[in-house]
């Protein structure tokens, strides 16, 4: 069960973590939910929120939602699995690798968790 992110993780942090899981959710056609709902519990629901609205705006200015397919949403959920490892939040990231594994196979969310480490 997701749960909230330790104070000590700086706001700026927590708003990327957000931003990433709602550009996963955003993406994903569906399974979304899962994932805001996710994102709510860790970050908050202000956050996530914001996060939303930045989204839509970011929408509407780039075109159809889902152009490239879900495989960017496999890439932020491997993004926002790393930084919550980097923030010492590994049960948080247990329970979004959880999450993400309901959607991908291992090998593809594994493989996309070490490029991201991989700086690629």
């Amino acid at each position: 069960m997701a749960k909230e992110i330790s104070s000590s993780v700086p706001e700026a942090t927590q708003q990327q973590i957000a931003d990433t899981l709602v550009a996963a959710a955003f993406v994903l056609h569906s399974g979304g939910k899962a994932v805001t709902d996710f994102a709510k519990a860790v970050v908050g629901d202000s956050k996530v929120d914001s996060s939303i609205e930045d989204r839509k705006e970011d929408e509407k200015m780039v075109g159809a939602n889902g152009a490239f397919g879900e495989g960017g949403a496999c890439t932020s959920l491997a993004r926002a699995y790393a930084m919550l490892l980097d923030q010492g939040e590994s049960e948080n990231a247990e329970e979004l690798k959880r999450i993400a594994l309901g959607r991908f196979l291992k090998e593809q969310f594994t493989g996309e968790v070490d490029n991201v480490r991989s700086g690629w």
